[in-house]
């Protein structure tokens, strides 16, 4: 897991490492902080979201409904030839 932060000319700073996921927290392992480096070796604790997998979820769930009626309502057209 990398963190960089910059303006559109100039380098600010970078830390990140290894991660892992527990819950809904992604600890990092600080192997590098170009801002504090004795912040190198700590754990740094953030809350995960997962609003992309709930929407993803809801478009499953609105495609699973809209696919059959679909294909109830086109395929009698289909086989009529209209």
């Amino acid at each position: 897991f990398t963190m960089t932060e910059y303006t559109k000319d100039e380098f600010i700073n970078t830390s990140g490492g290894p991660y892992s996921v527990n819950g809904n927290l992604i600890m990092v392992k600080k192997e590098f902080d170009t801002y504090d480096k004795e912040q190198t070796g700590t754990e740094m604790k953030m809350a995960l979201q997962l609003k992309i997998i709930s929407s993803l979820f809801q478009v499953i769930t609105a495609m699973r409904e809209l696919i059959p009626r679909l294909i109830t309502e086109t395929l009698p057209l289909q086989m009529s030839g209209k």
